[in-house]
């Protein structure tokens, strides 16, 4: 798994930079987490909490994600993780925080779709899809998100 915003696609990462200034600047801290990761680390995360001890990380095998996005076959993922810490603490907030719904509505209104807003809340899970419209399938075949959907000034 590479942890390197670069690996984001390049029409999500400048979007990226300016979600992550937006909340700081709303005082929160964000910590990135994850951006691409190959099939075979996403087949890995799968199968923790299932056939590994631990809990359930993500119900997408290798393939079925938007971080396992490549261009060229060089990493472009389409979707990016982080946590929130406490102010003056290290601890990660619990989903429940307000913080949360704060992040991700910046993140919407940057163009992205937040996983809080899923049946099955994933609320540090940010991508860029057109707000729905683009198939994962259509991404993993080299379809690029509209330029539109670079977000808000």
């Amino acid at each position: 798994m590479l942890r390197d915003p670069e690996t984001l696609h390049p029409l999500l990462l400048p979007i990226y930079f300016e979600h992550m200034r937006r909340m700081r600047s709303a005082g929160l801290i964000p910590v990135p987490y994850f951006f691409w990761r190959s099939k075979k680390a996403q087949d890995l995360l799968y199968e923790s909490g299932r056939t590994m001890p631990g809990r359930l990380l993500t119900y997408a095998r290798g393939g079925q994600s938007w971080h396992n996005v490549e261009r060229f076959g060089l990493p472009a993922s389409l979707a990016y993780d982080l946590i929130l810490v406490a102010v003056g603490g290290r601890d990660a907030l619990p989903d429940d925080d307000a913080a949360w719904t704060i992040a991700g509505e910046l993140g919407e209104g940057l163009g992205l779709t937040w996983g809080g807003r899923r049946r099955s809340l994933d609320m540090g899970h940010y991508q860029l899809d057109d707000r729905g419209e683009l198939s994962l399938s259509r991404a993993m075949a080299g379809e690029d998100p509209k330029q539109e959907q670079q977000g808000g000034k």
